[in-house]
């Protein structure tokens, strides 16, 4: 295997808006920075076909109290997972999310339409899709976004890796010095020493089954953003968190896509009769809110014998029909508007089923108010911390102003302290190379699914939990042990399988030590909510190869002067 070694101020892993918009800014700065994307930047991450909403705060808009803003979204249903985050991370983001809008409208991403701010109720938040209640997505063009921020960082000067997977961190946890990575086409190693490190690699799809369980690719997310970034920190000695935490996002039955916000209409069983008490005609600029203040609504439905359940968009006008299309358009959806118009479906005249999409792990990765890990150096933006396009592209912006300042600080850090670890991951990679028998990524990544499907779902018991983690332990070290690569593709599939492993083990380890029922965590043996965790987060990091639990309050309070 071939190995080359490269040096920058700031790696970034994973070019997804974050990355991309975190390596513009480093540039800006005077940074060298690479950018390692494991598969190809322009269709790369959650914001590949694009999106249509931004949470943001703009005065014109919104009012002039910004804290008072920021209450309302912390103060949303399901904000507890999301109580890691200190309100200075939330205000921060939001005071300056203007700045990011007008900047990606003069690169020539519309944030306008038809000259003016448009605002809707897309529920990514949780009942901002509710009539009487602040509208606080702006609605944007985002389809041509990853194109324009791929020319943009190519532009600036940075080092955007393609086909380039980093699987390894390199350091420990009081510092980083640089991370180990594959070619996913050829066979050759790189050895990142960096100064800084940013980690963008987003959600963590493929570690419960899709809706379709016979089909592997089928998740509103690319599926390999597979949680790769959170496994990473954790190995090196940092902290993750809100581990234990599921969320269910809802859609068109069967065909996994974001937009469910976006679509106009009002939920129905099958007797027509509305489930949810937000609307009850179709409305342009709301939809039906239920969707987001419940997220497991149609399986409660159908568990108590109402499903099936219809989006009905009968009634709405011509108009409100052109102007949907518009923006599922650049929510990524062209695909499901092609095929509602090959097959003659008609949203104006025909109930579209809805169903609730697989399992997602919430999982993040911790943060202190200046966007930094628990390892000093390795900062974490986008999806690893929370959710959404504005704030990905926000926190990486600003993650990348503080990288580069403890940057300007240190000296480089040398990885051949890491010499035997870089020798140990090496050998592992050559033997599932080289092994002439072993067992397929998706065997063991399907092992894994059924696992955390069996054992650890919405509903979770003490005896489950404990079975299920004995057995995922073993299915692990078999899979490390006899996973087989035939070429560098599935080399690349392999490694995020191991990385999959860990963060499952994780999922495990949080649940058990949670003890309490809080909205939909479900604990039978614990079924009372336990006050005393609130605004408290569950943060994990391994210490000696085991895992120690820290719970721990985080500040959500509005400071003197009410910052």
């Amino acid at each position: 295997m071939e190995v080359e070694r490269k040096e920058c101020d700031l790696l970034v892993v994973g070019a997804g808006i974050a990355g991309l918009m975190a390596a513009i800014r480093a540039r800006q700065l005077g940074a060298s920075v690479i950018v390692a994307e494991k598969g190809y930047a322009t269709h790369s991450g959650a914001g590949r076909a694009g999106d249509d909403h931004i949470s943001c705060f703009i005065p014109e808009i919104h009012g002039s109290n910004l804290d008072d803003y920021v209450d309302e979204q912390m103060a949303r249903p399901g904000a507890y997972r999301n109580a890691h985050l200190s309100r200075a991370v939330l205000r921060n983001y939001y005071e300056r999310s203007h700045e990011f809008i007008d900047l990606w409208d003069s690169w020539g991403i519309p944030m306008k339409y038809e000259g003016k701010y448009y605002c809707a109720g897309h529920g990514v938040f949780g009942g901002n899709g509710i009539p009487g209640r602040p509208l606080h997505h702006l609605h944007y063009q985002g389809q041509v976004q990853k194109t324009i921020l791929v020319e943009k960082t190519i532009e600036s000067g940075a080092d955007l890796m393609n086909r380039c997977m980093v699987f390894e961190l390199l350091g420990n946890a009081n510092g980083v010095s640089g991370a180990l990575a594959i070619d996913t086409r050829q066979n050759k190693m790189y050895e990142f020493q960096a100064k800084t490190v940013l980690m963008c690699t987003g959600w963590a799809m493929r570690i419960f089954p899709s809706q379709t369980p016979g089909v592997m690719y089928n998740y509103e997310h690319p599926a390999t953003c597979c949680g790769d970034g959170k496994a990473l920190v954790y190995r090196l000695g940092g902290e993750v968190t809100a581990m234990e935490h599921l969320v269910k996002w809802c859609g068109i039955k069967n065909f996994s896509r974001c937009g469910k916000g976006t679509w106009v209409g009002v939920y129905r069983d099958a007797q027509g009769v509305p489930v949810g008490r937000f609307v009850t005609k179709p409305e342009r600029q709301y939809g039906d809110g239920i969707g987001d203040v419940t997220w497991t609504f149609l399986d409660d439905l159908r568990k108590n014998g109402r499903g099936p359940v219809y989006l009905d968009g009968r009634g709405m006008s011509d108009e409100d029909l052109e102007d949907m299309f518009f923006w599922l358009v650049h929510e990524g959806n062209t695909a499901t508007i092609d095929h509602l118009k090959k097959e003659g479906v008609d949203p104006r005249r025909n109930a579209i089923e809805f169903g609730t999409f697989g399992i997602e792990p919430w999982g993040k990765i911790a943060i202190n108010d200046n966007l930094e890990s628990s390892v000093k150096g390795v900062y974490a933006c986008g999806d690893e911390t929370s959710l959404g396009v504005g704030w990905a592209a926000g926190n990486g912006w600003m993650s990348a102003e503080n990288a580069v300042k403890y940057a300007q600080s240190i000296p480089m850090p040398s990885i051949d302290k890491n010499k035997s670890r870089i020798k140990e991951l090496r050998n592992l990679i050559e033997d599932m190379q080289n092994r002439e028998f072993g067992i397929t990524w998706e065997d063991a990544n399907q092992a894994l699914q059924n696992t955390l499907s069996e054992y650890c779902g919405f509903v979770r018991y003490d005896g489950m939990l404990q079975a299920g983690m004995a057995h995922l332990r073993r299915l692990k070290k078999k899979a490390i042990e006899e996973m087989k690569a035939k070429n560098q593709w599935e080399l690349s599939r392999v490694l995020e399988v191991r990385n999959m492993y860990d963060f499952g083990e994780l999922i495990f380890m949080a649940s058990i030590e949670r003890k309490e029922t809080r909205e939909v965590y479900l604990r039978p043996e614990y079924p009372v909510l336990d006050v005393r965790l609130n605004h408290r987060a569950l943060f994990i990091k391994q210490v000696n190869d085991k895992p120690v639990f820290t719970w721990r309050e985080v500040n959500h309070k509005r400071a003197q002067g009410g910052k």
